[in-house]
């Protein structure tokens, strides 16, 4: 029985990161995670090699993003990134 829903399950992609500033998902549970812990994450992802990663050490930008996705109650995903 084949299992329907409404979300982009790329199958490809399985099992590989997905970056935190990058995804939507990733963006989602930072702006809604306890702030203790989103600081504990974004101060690894400052200290990354990753250039996934970089867009961390701009402390303003992304304060900005994740308040708009707590405004909108839903993330998005950087244009381009996962394709």
């Amino acid at each position: 029985m084949a299992c329907q829903t409404p979300f982009l399950v790329n199958r490809g992609r399985m099992g590989y990161r997905v970056h935190m500033l990058m995804s939507a998902v990733g963006c989602a549970y930072l702006a809604f995670c306890p702030a203790g812990e989103r600081e504990e994450i974004l101060a690894r992802l400052r200290h990354s090699d990753d250039p996934y990663d970089r867009k961390a050490r701009n402390r303003a930008a992304v304060a900005a993003e994740l308040a708009e996705c707590r405004r909108r109650g839903y993330a998005t995903r950087e244009p381009g990134y996962g394709w």
